[in-house]
């Protein structure tokens, strides 16, 4: 079983694992995308450090030589402006409740961003959560967080 490296969000003092993708849109606006070299713990070759701060989502570090050129003449945090979407992170302990299982963790937080701005935060602690069926879980986690069955 491998393990694959998640992007990495900073929020204030505190940092979250997503499984996002941010710059998957700004690398798919290129001509030329960065030669992507995958390995068994990168499934797009890259990974990223991000950063919630002041409204925005920035792009703060990655550890692809190819993919970091792209921001060489930047001086510093870059502004994400071509991602809109949800990115969704998590820390702490994750559990399964419901049958079947569905699983999420004790901390999550998701941001709703549109051209690098976030619009939406919601910060969860889901510690007291008690194990429930599907149909009570459904009730109990906002929508946004389940996928379909």
């Amino acid at each position: 079983m491998s393990t694959i490296f998640p992007n990495r969000l900073r929020v204030g003092n505190v940092v979250y694992s997503i499984y996002s993708y941010p710059l998957e849109p700004f690398l798919d606006a290129l001509p030329t995308r960065p030669e992507k070299r995958s390995t068994i713990n990168t499934v797009y070759g890259y990974v990223a450090t991000w950063e919630a701060f002041e409204g925005r989502l920035y792009l703060v570090d990655i550890n692809s030589e190819p993919h970091l050129q792209l921001f060489a003449k930047a001086s510093g945090p870059i502004v994400a402006s071509w991602f809109s979407g949800l990115v969704c992170g998590w820390r702490g302990q994750s559990r399964k409740a419901s049958n079947p299982p569905r699983r999420f963790w004790n901390e999550q937080i998701v941001l709703d961003i549109v051209n690098g701005e976030i619009v939406r935060e919601w910060v969860l602690d889901l510690r007291d959560v008690p194990d429930q069926t599907g149909a009570e879980l459904d009730q109990s986690l906002p929508a946004f967080l389940m996928k379909p069955r």
